[in-house]
């Protein structure tokens, strides 16, 4: 599976096609817990970690939300400027790891952005 999505990355495919909901294939990575997809996406020269689901979810706060800490952590050793955005009701990335018990996600937000 991996394999396969080197190579259509490779060949020349956007990884930042959103499907009718949105979703991006990171998005998708983020949701079904595949690390090594989430690492090839990021590494990726032309990925647009900003796009946002119909949701209003963009990756960060997907992975927050999903509990998701290892695309945490990848997310924001690629960009802490993530941490200000906010969906439109002003709800940030931390007001999601908060509301839904994610301790160890809250953790990983507040030590990578103070640090």
């Amino acid at each position: 599976m991996f394999a396969l999505l080197k190579a259509v990355l490779k060949k020349g495919c956007d990884p930042n096609v959103q499907d009718i909901e949105g979703d991006t294939a990171l998005h998708d990575a983020i949701a079904k817990g595949h690390d090594r997809a989430v690492n090839i996406l990021l590494s990726h020269p032309n990925i647009n970690m900003t796009l946002v689901k119909k949701k209003d979810f963009h990756p960060l706060m997907f992975a927050a939300l999903k509990e998701n800490e290892f695309a945490v952590e990848k997310l924001l050793d690629k960009s802490q400027s993530l941490m200000k955005m906010t969906k439109s009701d002003g709800k940030s990335v931390l007001h999601f790891a908060a509301f839904n018990d994610h301790r160890q996600v809250a953790s990983i937000l507040i030590l990578k952005v103070c640090i």
